[in-house]
């Protein structure tokens, strides 16, 4: 999700004029390491000033594959609530909504 943000902000909306932003995703913020989600969100978005849309979509009842994990994972309840809460708090740093999906 991560990745996918940053290729957004460095390579799409410089180039095309963008100022809307659409994230759909699970939620899952396994490529974000040590950065707080609020720092990342705002930096990226410091030149341009897009609205980030967010999409949750929940992958409870499906295996996840996560990077440096040997199989797929079953995602928790928790990790569920935490994943569409950090999607929620994307959406609000930049002014975006968000619907969940279940």
């Amino acid at each position: 999700m991560v990745e996918a943000l940053e290729y957004a902000f460095e390579s799409i909306i410089p180039r095309n004029a963008v100022d809307t932003v659409y994230l759909l995703s699970d939620g899952q913020t396994s490529d974000l390491g040590n950065k707080d989600l609020h720092d990342l969100v705002l930096g990226l978005n410091e030149e341009t000033d897009a609205t980030i849309h967010t999409v949750f979509i929940n992958t409870r009842d499906i295996p996840v594959p996560i990077a440096g994990q040997p199989k797929p994972l079953r995602l928790t309840n928790s990790m569920t609530s935490k994943a569409q809460s950090d999607m929620a708090q994307i959406a609000k740093y930049s002014g975006g909504s968000f619907p969940a999906i279940e």
